[in-house]
């Protein structure tokens, strides 16, 4: 794999070191505040496993730890690039291969513009998962999965069908429809959905005021907190549905969603273009990668959906 390492990373390094050169918005940074101290919350995850290290942030650190989050996963995402390169390629159509899944909308460049974002992690299992469906046997690349997406969904719980879906169907598609894959992968799908439903209704809201919340998360954070980012902790579903149709489906939008429409069916056409591997082509994954564009109807960054779509691709 060496060989291939070579044109992955000339392509890559350059863009973490445009990429991470931008500063961090306090929305994403307050994200990573919200932890388990008062019991189990959606989106908790990450911020958990933070304070074990900085109970108390300065806005300085928290450039830090973001553009360490971003480095590694583009480095993941490379890495993952690489595996699958053919060492023996003509150097040229390894470059041009690379140049192509590196520089793809909704990977790299999505990271590395909407710096401190979860779904940098959400790629990150993604791409461990994938890794382990084709390289692992069925067992540990079937508990690798597993793992991978019940994180996900801890650390966002709309990751439920962006992770999941893929990975599972590649799972399936790896390792041959039969009912020794199709039985688990159903049974993990079940587990998990009930792990979204459940870590879906858990907030900030049932545990104190919004202004203690503020108060408590501001004693920790030198940065000022975001309120708007802090309310995801304070809207059920309904209030989601009823902001986002505010929010986002007016005619100012038209232009993005069509631009967007336009780059999702290119790339879609490019991937179908490319030789079908051996076991043929992963249809049902093809399919369930669209899956994110249902996030629409709740969320109003449309823009980060279709960019799981076009990871996933």
């Amino acid at each position: 794999m060496a060989r291939p390492l070579i044109p992955v990373f000339a392509i890559t390094l350059p863009l973490l070191w445009l990429g991470l050169a931008e500063g961090y918005g306090h929305w994403a940074a307050t994200h990573w505040l919200f932890t388990y101290e008062g019991g189990v919350i959606k989106r908790g995850l990450p911020g958990s496993l933070l304070s074990l290290a900085l109970p108390q942030i300065s806005a300085e650190a928290m450039v830090a730890h973001q553009r360490t989050i971003a480095y590694i996963t583009c480095l993941t995402f490379a890495l993952l690039v690489a595996s699958g390169v053919p060492a023996k390629g003509p150097p040229l159509a390894n470059l041009s291969l690379c140049a192509v899944l590196l520089t793809a909308p909704g990977t790299l460049q999505q990271v590395l513009h909407d710096l401190g974002r979860f779904d940098a992690l959400g790629l990150i299992l993604l791409c461990a998962a994938t890794h382990a469906t084709l390289r692992w046997r069925a067992k540990p690349a079937f508990a690798a999965c597993l793992i991978c997406a019940t994180l996900a969904i801890l650390v966002h719980e709309a990751f439920a069908i962006w992770v999941a879906p893929l990975a599972f169907s590649l799972w399936i598609w790896r390792h041959g429809p039969s009912p020794r894959t199709l039985i688990p992968a159903i049974g993990a799908a079940i587990l998990l959905l009930g792990l979204t439903t459940l870590i879906a209704h858990q907030n900030y809201a049932a545990q104190m005021p919004f202004d203690t919340s503020l108060a408590q998360l501001q004693e920790r954070a030198s940065f000022s907190i975001s309120e708007s980012s802090l309310r995801v902790q304070y809207r059920d579903l309904n209030a989601n549905l009823t902001y986002t149709v505010a929010k986002a489906w007016g005619p100012e939008r038209w232009f993005g969603l069509g631009s967007a429409a336009l780059l999702l069916g290119a790339w879609f056409l490019v991937i179908l273009s490319l030789p079908a591997p051996p076991r043929g082509r992963p249809i049902a994954a093809l399919a369930l990668s669209l899956l994110p564009l249902g996030l629409m109807t709740v969320g109003h960054d449309h823009g980060r959906w279709c960019a799981m779509v076009n990871a996933s691709l």
